[in-house]
């Protein structure tokens, strides 16, 4: 099975209730094969394509359909852990999955407020990366 990634990044969260990812950005990750699929492979997105320090913390997201950035963050590393639970979300999502970079520490319940440890880099036109990353 095939989807595309929506790797939402270089913004932040704001504080709930009605948080939101703010000045931030969308790399498209496409063709992505569920068997390859994880995390790993996303942090070496952000590190070979989008120019992430990879020494820096970065915490990944995956935010389930049909839900707010308040109630529907789920840390992708436990999504991942359910092959199902992605099968779900992008058949919901019309073969896409939408993961959110935090540079700060979001806890998965929602309910405190995210610190923004990270520095954003100037906006530059929309980056995409290539299946290669993957083989």
């Amino acid at each position: 099975m095939a989807f595309k990634v929506l790797l939402h990044h270089y913004g932040r969260f704001i504080s709930p209730s009605g948080r939101k990812f703010v000045d931030g950005i969308v790399a498209t990750v496409d063709p992505v094969e569920l068997s390859n699929f994880s995390s790993n492979q996303m942090k070496a997105i952000l590190t070979k394509c989008l120019g992430y320090d990879e020494n820096s913390a970065a915490f990944l997201y995956m935010k389930k359909p049909n839900r707010s950035l308040d109630l529907g963050l789920v840390l992708l590393d436990d999504a991942i852990q359910d092959i199902d639970s992605i099968v779900t979300y992008t058949q919901t999502y019309q073969n896409l999955l939408h993961v959110y970079v935090s540079r700060g520490v979001i806890p998965t319940c929602c309910g405190d407020q995210l610190e923004d440890g990270g520095k954003r880099k100037k906006k530059t036109d929309k980056p995409s990366c290539s299946k290669k990353l993957f083989d």
